[in-house]
């Protein structure tokens, strides 16, 4: 069946129309689908990527039915030294690089070792906090 501008509303002045976009996934979790799929994330690694990724289509869409009433998703990734957490971020920044938004984000980490791994930065720096002697972190000494 072909329809023509004819065909439309003419009443209303308006043209039935539709766009239709074809290429990668404009969701966050379409995308990281695709990611979740490759060899490198485990079954629990992706679950924690489609979660977030979840969280950042519902910020975009301005939905908050998330259950949580705000647009802040707060999730606990932990696990002892080669767990896998920083496979969980690298995958997340991969994601956000395919989408020209790696600006828009700072990692970090607690330790030098950890940000190196997930290439961030530490805490302390990304907060401009010195580390004074006595090993205590702040802006000034003795105090």
């Amino acid at each position: 069946m072909d329809v023509t501008a004819a065909d439309g509303d003419a009443d209303t002045g308006t043209a039935a129309g539709m766009l239709v976009r074809l290429g990668p996934s404009s969701s966050f979790v379409g995308a990281a689908g695709e990611l979740a799929g490759q060899p490198t994330l485990n079954e629990k690694q992706a679950i924690a990527l489609l979660i977030v990724c979840r969280q950042l289509d519902r910020i975009r869409r301005g939905d908050d039915t998330g259950g949580d009433g705000g647009g802040q998703l707060c999730l606990f990734i932990g696990g002892e030294g080669g767990a896998g957490k920083s496979r969980i971020i690298e995958a997340l920044a991969e994601l956000l690089a395919r989408r020209d938004l790696s600006s828009r984000v700072l990692v970090t980490a607690t330790s030098g070792t950890a940000a190196a791994r997930i290439n961030g930065i530490t805490l302390h720096s990304a907060c401009g906090l010195t580390v004074g002697q006595g090993g205590r972190a702040g802006g000034r000494r003795g105090h």
